[in-house]
């Protein structure tokens, strides 16, 4: 099982093991939400922090069930003056919501489209399961991150003095 915890200024995802990742809080620049349709016998619903780190974006992932979650969103509402309202709570299809930043919160961090059958095998595939989706992070998300990340780098975007 999966574990989410704040220790100090790091948020982390660890398993039974080992850490998977571990994150600044001040690197966070985006948090999301997203759903597949694979469940209920396969984990279906993971949250995204999407952080900078030396001018290098990074997209840490975790289930929505991860243990913990509640304190650390607990922790994120006040940091970031966050609501902590998961949208797709109820999903079992694709979809995907941002979270924070408040501006963004609610439009939508994945576009999915539908992939062509290319063989037998995914045309029987779509047959049974139906179309089967790929997903990308939306134009207007991948734009607020390219900023985000310019702005975050020594040497490119504005000085934080001068916003």
């Amino acid at each position: 099982m999966l574990s989410l915890q704040v220790s100090g200024a790091r948020l982390s995802c660890l398993d039974e093991h080992e850490q998977r990742w571990s994150i600044e809080i001040a690197d966070i620049i985006l948090i999301a939400e997203y759903t597949t349709d694979e469940g209920p016998h396969l984990d279906d619903y993971f949250l995204v922090f999407v952080t900078v780190e030396n001018g290098i974006p990074f997209f840490s992932k975790c289930t929505f069930y991860a243990e913990g979650r509640d304190e650390v969103f607990e922790c994120l509402l006040k940091t970031f003056d966050m609501p902590v309202e998961f949208k797709l709570c109820s999903s079992t299809a694709w979809a995907s919501s941002v979270l924070w930043p408040r501006d963004l919160a609610g439009n939508e961090y994945f576009k999915f489209s539908k992939v062509r059958p290319s063989d037998l095998g995914s045309k029987i595939r779509k047959i049974l399961l139906g179309p089967q989706l790929e997903y990308k992070i939306s134009d207007s998300m991948r734009t607020y991150i390219d900023d985000a990340t310019a702005k975050r780098t020594p040497g490119r975007g504005e000085p934080e003095d001068l916003k």
